[in-house]
């Protein structure tokens, strides 16, 4: 990664913050946090391993400003319903991830695989989760989506 790429990054850190302080965070942080805490996962690459999985689970909740994430990631979306906008933000995300070489599954940063069904019940207990656009109340959706991302 360059010198700019680098700037860029941490521009975009800094945006996201400021963000936080207006819309909160959802259920990516919350499975983010717990992976930190239980498996010391850095919390960077905890959030951007799930990011992808949460944006598709949160998808009919959330249809129109995920496709306005599309659109900021230079996805075309002329002529693309919104639920189909914001699942192509999904993936654009991961190909970010995979051309700056993120870790992109669980266990590429230590997660044991039993650990995916307790992970999950800590994360539905974390205050961000109260914040996602979709409810999330069930342990069993979480955990699918950590061994989704195993």
């Amino acid at each position: 990664m360059g010198k700019r790429q680098e700037i860029q990054l941490q521009i975009a850190a800094t945006m996201a913050g400021w963000a936080f302080t207006i819309a909160q965070v959802g259920l990516a942080h919350a499975m983010a946090h717990t992976l930190g805490i239980l498996y010391n996962v850095p919390h960077g690459a905890a959030c951007g391993i799930v990011l992808p999985a949460v944006m598709r689970f949160n998808v009919d909740f959330a249809a129109d400003k995920l496709a306005m994430v599309a659109q900021a990631m230079g996805v075309n979306t002329v002529g693309v319903d919104s639920r189909t906008a914001a699942l192509a933000a999904a993936d654009a995300i991961e190909k970010l991830m995979k051309e700056a070489g993120h870790p992109m599954r669980l266990r590429d940063v230590g997660v044991p695989e039993d650990g995916l069904d307790m992970a999950a019940f800590h994360a539905i207990c974390d205050t961000a989760a109260l914040f996602n656009a979709r409810p999330v109340g069930d342990p069993g959706e979480v955990a699918a989506l950590y061994k989704s991302l195993y």
